[in-house]
């Protein structure tokens, strides 16, 4: 019995139970909505350009442009039924499916693009747990990747890096927990081989991020 409390695998330390992670990091998330929502409101106050335009001509960000009219044809496609076949990246599709749910303004793909940073900060910290850090080390890393600049000004428009970035960091938790074994219950396993699964899919449809990891390994 001795040897086997010895062998056995260690629980992770729950991140719901963290409530300083909790709180940085919602305090994190609520700066980034505050800035993406109010850059969008300021560009909209100080220029006669659409918003877009503005964000994608000044960083350089044209494909955000070309994501957002795909997904409003796509979207006149689906409402009407007829019209020319479209051939456009996955995430314009995604695109359409938010602006279907939520409207068909781009800064909702703002928004969106930071909760998926948001996301990724929650998926740092369980990265970190898997590697047996300390709790600063944790919450240090999450808040530092969750409120990188760059990111924030990238996920401002609809372009995919943001869905990428989640995606990849998913796919790297999902895997380690696996490898260390820790998921722990039959459903614990389950969802976190779906989770890389999922992931796998995503950085394959998304952009071919996944053959550049493997090649790198």
């Amino acid at each position: 019995m001795i040897e086997q409390g010895l062998n056995a695998t260690p629980s992770a330390p729950s991140l719901w139970r963290d409530r300083t992670f909790l709180t940085l990091i919602a305090g994190a998330g609520a700066i980034r909505l505050a800035l993406v929502i109010g850059a969008w409101i300021l560009v909209m106050l100080i220029s006669s350009n659409p918003p877009l335009e503005v964000f994608a001509f000044n960083l350089r960000s044209i494909d955000a442009l070309d994501n957002h009219r795909d997904a409003l044809h796509i979207l006149n496609f689906w409402a009407n039924l007829r019209g020319d076949y479209l051939e456009t990246f996955v995430y314009s599709y995604v695109i359409a499916m938010f602006y279907k749910a939520f409207g068909s303004h781009p800064m909702i793909m703002g928004i969106v693009g930071n909760l998926f940073y948001i996301g990724v900060g929650f998926f740092a910290y369980g990265i970190a747990v898997q590697l047996g850090r300390e709790s600063w080390e944790r919450r240090s890393l999450a808040i530092l990747i969750c409120l990188w600049p760059s990111t924030m000004v990238w996920a401002a428009t609809p372009l995919k890096e943001s869905a990428v970035v989640f995606s990849a960091f998913g796919l790297l938790f999902c895997w380690l927990r696996l490898l260390n074994g820790r998921p722990g219950s039959g459903f614990s396993w389950a969802m976190t081989a779906l989770g890389l699964i999922a992931s796998i899919f995503s950085l394959v449809c998304l952009r071919y991020y996944l053959w550049y990891l493997l090649w790198g390994l």
